[in-house]
């Protein structure tokens, strides 16, 4: 009684990690703009009349989809026959889009090939801000131990920054974060909560 829960996230945390220790522009770019890219590609899979058509549930189950059977997947060093297998499409049409994820984020693409070409050399993968990951492991483990491993360390140094503030964590669930705070100071919570999270954590 008297508490309220505030409900905060990093929005689009991996994504924003792949932009920048890619330093891919176009990423990049859209983030700051908000541009939905999870969005962009569903149009991309199953065509804008679809979309159209569809209830505001099946859009956002098109979307979330997108993210976790394309997007993401691609990123971690899925190739396009399980991106096929994942979305239920042809091999080919997995093909197309595979390629043109790549032609708009090049970036991304040569930052995986120089990652990958880390490991041959050092048996290692490098997950900023200095952990390592050794041999052996997996073509998906080698690309998404960097990004999941550097979000994990961005949301652990804000929770760590904010109970050191003695803001009561009651829940966290990947990038999101449940605080419980007395009442009367919530909008100043809130506030605080949120300066924290965009700061330059790393």
């Amino acid at each position: 009684e008297g508490h309220v829960l505030i409900i905060q996230d990093f929005a689009q945390l991996e994504f924003r990690v792949i932009a920048a220790v890619s330093n891919c522009r176009k990423a990049i770019n859209m983030i700051k703009t908000g541009y939905d890219i999870h969005m962009a590609k569903a149009i991309e899979i199953w065509g804008e009349e679809l979309i159209k058509k569809s209830t505001p549930k099946e859009v956002k189950m098109m979307r979330y989809r997108t993210k976790n059977e394309l997007v993401f997947p691609a990123i971690y060093g899925s190739m396009p026959k399980a991106i096929a297998n994942r979305l239920n499409v042809s091999e080919s049409k997995a093909e197309q889009l595979y390629d043109k994820l790549w032609v708009d984020f090049p970036e991304i693409k040569e930052w995986q090939e120089e990652v990958l070409k880390i490991y041959d050399k050092k048996r290692f993968t490098e997950i900023p801000p200095g952990r390592r990951r050794y041999a052996p492991l997996t073509r998906n483990e080698i690309l998404n131990s960097p990004i999941q491993g550097a979000a994990s360390s961005i949301v652990c140094k804000a929770m760590n920054i904010l109970s050191r503030r003695k803001y009561w964590i009651y829940l966290n669930c990947h990038d999101e974060l449940v605080f419980c705070v007395k009442e009367k100071e919530a909008k100043y919570a809130a506030e605080e909560i949120q300066s924290v999270m965009e700061s330059k954590l790393y």
